[in-house]
């Protein structure tokens, strides 16, 4: 590889890796290699190994109507496809030694997505294959160009191992990611609501139950600005002496009641957290706070269920039983309904408070329940 190309090499593997934390780096990435070769377009597509779908794709230089071609309806008269899935792991591959040029010139392939963009030579390879796609690199240059030499396509191939260690990490990335929603979710089922909180109360994340809380302003809770707030000056104040406890190294925990039926806020000192390098991690001075209320049975209150949800009396009665933990035979039983109406109510009660499942209704019920200082707006 000439001097110049070593240079050039280096200068992309910053853009490179990039692109394996943050997708957008892709675009600088392929600017660079582009020029890098002095050709008008490159391409990272994600595609199907047995039909000529493309999942993912990332370009410079393609008219948009082409890119829309490929990932809509699939090129089948892709003449270079069969060649690169068949083809080495990672060795680059040129158009010119897959098909003559004459060949080439008159075939759809080239008419369709090669001469709208001025191009006719191109040279890539797959750099990753998974059991049912592959990610695959190109570039691509007018005829006037001429093929591509042996050293621009060693060249290229000096960026394969690269290309397979971020396509790695992207996969391993997208796996923590899909942990991280499954997390999420489940945090999001919990009865009770948890914030994760910087030292000036400003709201990092907060589950569902969380979130729901201070759009209905139970026990007073609510956003000023993105710090999260007590509306009772009293008991804000409160939350403030708690953060500065946990501040001066008072204890890990603090709690603070919000003078209903032992309703609290408890605040937990996460504290600075290092990585495995030693280093402290992004956002780990933070606080948790959770809301928890009394392992019992709470009222509902019908007033605001009819407020916030249009619920019918019947309805309020049969989510009354509900929240005492019995089911819907049990529940009929006690209101003297057959349970067909008993399903039709909780039907209706579910589409309304705008739920799938038992599970997220209790949730809504719990915090719709219990309340502080929620009518005197």
């Amino acid at each position: 590889m000439a001097e110049n190309d070593r240079g050039g090499v280096a200068a992309l593997l910053d853009d490179l890796y990039n692109a394996a934390v943050e997708p957008s780096g892709w675009e600088a990435f392929l600017h660079r290699l582009s020029a890098l070769f002095q050709t008008g377009t490159a391409t990272v597509r994600v595609t199907d190994l047995s039909t000529p779908l493309v999942y993912t794709y990332y370009t410079v230089g393609f008219e948009e109507r082409i890119n829309r071609m490929y990932a809509e309806d699939g090129v089948d008269i892709d003449l270079f496809r069969d060649t690169l899935a068949a083809a080495p792991l990672g060795v680059i591959q040129a158009s010119h030694r897959i098909v003559p040029d004459r060949e080439f010139e008159r075939s759809p392939h080239y008419e369709r997505v090669f001469r709208p963009n001025g191009n006719f030579y191109a040279m890539g390879a797959h750099f990753e294959r998974w059991d049912d796609s592959a990610m695959h690199i190109g570039v691509h240059r007018p005829r006037r160009h001429g093929p591509f030499t042996h050293a621009e396509r060693e060249t290229l191939q000096h960026f394969s191992p690269h290309l397979r260690r971020v396509a790695r990490i992207t996969r391993r990335l997208g796996e923590y990611e899909c942990a991280l929603s499954a997390a999420r979710r489940a945090l999001d089922d919990l009865p009770y609501g948890i914030w994760i909180l910087d030292r000036r109360f400003h709201c990092r994340w907060a589950n569902a139950p969380a979130e729901e809380a201070m759009r209905a302003g139970a026990l007073g809770l609510g956003l000023s600005g993105e710090r999260l707030a007590l509306k009772d000056r009293a008991l804000d104040g409160g939350l403030c002496t708690a953060m500065d406890a946990l501040n001066a190294g008072n204890g890990p925990v603090q709690t603070v009641t919000l003078g209903l039926d032992g309703a609290a806020l408890v605040l937990v000192d996460r504290g600075p957290r290092a990585t495995s390098l030693g280093l402290p991690s992004e956002g780990s001075d933070t606080v948790l706070a959770f809301l928890v209320d009394p392992a019992r049975p709470t009222p509902l209150d019908s007033e605001r269920m009819i407020k916030l949800y249009a619920i019918t009396p019947a309805e309020i009665r049969l989510l009354g039983e509900f929240m005492r933990g019995l089911d819907l035979h049990e529940s009929a039983a006690r209101l003297g309904i057959s349970i067909h109406t008993a399903r039709a109510q909780m039907k209706s009660a579910m589409q309304k408070t705008g739920v799938n499942r038992q599970p997220e209704l209790m949730r809504k019920l719990l915090i719709s329940a219990t309340r502080i200082g929620a009518d005197n707006d």
